[in-house]
């Protein structure tokens, strides 16, 4: 388990075994929920499959529907013993949460902690370890300002720090450090652990401000006469929003979620 720093002064070797057991049943859950996806993807293909493209041709040769399928079959063996090592480290799961979920301590953020540090096993979990963390428009809002490249760039192309910009920049940094303060800290101390306040230093605010823009890509539109004209550039962003034909907007965190993921184990092991 990962090296933390912030287990009670009084701690025993025994309860550091628990508590690092907790973590093992965490972890073993995120490769069932991962491997579930993985199925269903899968199964996505093959179902998709079935009928030819409006060109007549199947997407996947018969080949590959057959290696979809038999990676299935792997998945839920997988599933199955990873379902046994739940199944071993629940009481103590069980045990730790129940003295975790003390005070002030939210049982989420307990949750969502557990699920961080198994990441540490395996990387792979970064990217569903914090699913259930919920984002804040403000936060989207404020970062889309602070990398509009249609506005405030100088002639050679650094950004311009207006006060808009730099509000921005204020404003984002402040809503993310609220978001680790209620999702992710336990202000309370238990018999396993010290408070826990996550927060980031300004290094790891900068982090998620350079990682917003991860790339870019082009708009086209089809012409009557068949043409394809361009139609601007958009940046591919850690955190994207969809707008329905009702006028409702949608947001998905997921790449966010996974920085912050990344970074917050920096902040407990370090």
């Amino acid at each position: 388990m990962l090296n933390t720093n912030f287990f009670a002064q009084g701690i025993t070797d025994g309860q550091k075994v628990e508590f690092a057991s907790a973590v093992s049943y965490s972890e073993f859950i995120m490769l069932i929920e991962l491997a579930q996806a993985q199925i269903a993807g899968l199964q996505k293909k093959i179902e998709g499959n079935k009928k030819p493209q409006k060109n007549g041709k199947y997407r996947f040769t018969e080949a590959e529907v057959k290696a979809f399928a038999e990676k299935i079959e792997a998945l839920k063996k997988d599933i199955e013993e990873y379902e046994g090592k739940v199944a071993e480290f629940k009481p103590t799961y069980d045990k730790v949460m129940k003295a975790l979920v003390v005070g002030d301590n939210v049982k989420d953020n307990v949750v969502r902690l557990l699920r961080v540090i198994a990441t540490a096993n395996n990387s792979k979990l970064e990217k569903i370890a914090l699913q259930s963390l919920n984002g804040d428009v403000e936060l989207y809002n404020a970062l889309e300002v602070c990398h509009d490249y249609t506005t405030a760039v100088t002639e050679d192309g650094s950004k311009t720090m207006t006060k808009k910009v730099k509000d921005n920049y204020k404003l984002a940094s402040g809503t993310i450090q609220k978001i680790l303060k209620v999702s992710l800290s336990l202000p309370t101390a238990t018999e396993y652990t010290d408070e826990i306040r996550i927060k980031f230093d300004k290094n790891r605010i900068y982090m998620i401000q350079d990682a917003y823009v991860q790339g870019y890509s082009n708009k086209f539109t089809k012409e009557e006469d068949g043409s394809v004209s361009y139609s601007g550039t958009v940046s591919k962003t850690l955190i994207t929003k969809k707008t329905d034909k009702e006028g409702n907007d949608t947001y998905n965190w997921d790449r966010f979620n996974k920085v912050v993921c990344t970074l917050t184990v920096g902040v407990i092991a370090e």
